[in-house]
């Protein structure tokens, strides 16, 4: 994915940048003024960074312009001022917010969240693929008009398998999306959830939606049934 920073100095964002390049995030820098113009660049981007600088006074007026272009582009607000010039943080909390010092790793994870999680349109409550639902609200899933209680970790793996439907899924991309960085993994981890969700959204059901693709990792999809000799 593509990430533009947004920074209003010369400030020493390279930290910033090479920790987002190093997990897998293109970045492109834009330097910006109160007075000037969104840069064309932006929205061709999948998320923006608002590196906040001491002298970044514009920052909310950037933002709110990129909004009115673009309500639901993912900003996330990197404040790099010392603690005595936040008096307005509260102004970016409706936003995704890292104050430093920051862990870039939850920055780079909270972009790919944010990223994925546009990618498929959804309702306020639910996620829909093929005849499965996902509550958003209640974290429960729904097949066939049969409820299906969910745990924490069942219903972030469905969510992220539903959105990504199609696509091939690797084992560290799902790691990312289901786990905290200070989670207790093993080797096997993805599996053993990957099977217990399978049996409860699939075993009790006619056609399977969860499939192993070896040695890569999974793939959510409904399959065409295909009749030998037909």
């Amino acid at each position: 994915m593509q990430n533009l920073i947004i920074h209003h100095t010369a400030s020493n964002i390279e930290h910033l940048r090479e920790g987002l390049k190093y997990d897998n995030i293109d970045v492109i820098r834009h330097h910006w003024n109160e007075e000037g113009r969104i840069d064309s660049k932006l929205f061709e981007t999948n998320a923006v960074t608002l590196y906040l600088d001491e002298n970044g006074t514009g920052a909310l007026d950037y933002i709110q312009r990129v909004n009115s272009k673009c309500p639901e582009y993912p900003i996330i607000v990197v404040d790099g001022r010392n603690k005595k010039s936040r008096p307005n943080v509260k102004e970016f909390l409706h936003h995704e917010y890292f104050a430093e010092p920051i862990a870039i790793r939850d920055v780079s994870l909270k972009l790919k969240k944010l990223v994925c999680t546009m990618q498929m349109p959804k309702s306020d409550q639910w996620l829909k693929a093929y005849d499965l639902w996902l509550d958003l609200e209640h974290h429960y899933a729904k097949r066939n008009e049969r409820i299906i209680p969910l745990r924490n970790r069942e219903f972030a793996l469905l969510e992220f398998f539903i959105i990504n439907q199609g696509k091939v899924l690797t084992r560290s991309s799902i790691l990312e999306f289901v786990w905290d960085r200070n989670s207790d993994l093993t080797s096997n981890t993805v599996d053993v959830h990957v099977n217990r969700l399978r049996r409860k959204i699939d075993e009790p059901f006619g056609e399977k939606l969860i499939h192993t693709i070896p040695y890569v990792g999974y793939k959510f999809e409904k399959r065409e049934h295909v009749t030998i000799g037909a």
